[in-house]
């Protein structure tokens, strides 16, 4: 099997290895997906979002089975950010390639507000706090 990676290269297998951080052939086969791994991704989900998902899930299942903590005289290495980075991604690039919307709530904030208020080119909105107050009403 074999691990490849080309910076700036522009093929599905470069770009799944750069958005999944995957992209360090020195690392050891139990760190790090090969490129037939990647490949029947591809295969399997018929495009690049969902293919990118699996491998996100599969490279974080690979790296949860490795003891989460290593140490060597007084080199310590820690793999639970790496792992927990990796779940997150994989919530994310999932929600994306199924098209779920992300619910925004804009205006939460002063300042939040001030900018979407700002925004000449959004839609104004069909509602608005007292457009039904009666000036005449005391």
């Amino acid at each position: 099997m074999s691990h490849s990676y080309t910076p700036g290269a522009a093929d599905d297998l470069n770009d799944i290895r750069a958005v999944i951080g995957d992209t360090d052939s020195s690392l050891p086969d139990s760190e790090r997906l090969e490129d037939q791994e990647i490949a029947r991704f591809l295969t399997l989900a018929g495009s690049k979002g969902p293919a990118t998902a699996a491998a996100a899930k599969a490279l974080a299942a690979k790296l949860s089975r490795r003891a989460t903590e290593k140490s060597v005289g007084s080199l310590r290495l820690v793999y639970t950010q790496r792992i927990d980075a990796l779940w997150k991604l994989v919530r994310d690039l999932e929600l994306i390639a199924a098209g779920v919307a992300v619910p925004y709530s804009g205006g939460a904030t002063i300042s939040d507000r001030a900018v979407v208020e700002g925004d000449t080119d959004r839609v104004q909105p069909a509602f608005t706090r007292g457009m039904m107050d009666n000036p005449r009403a005391s």
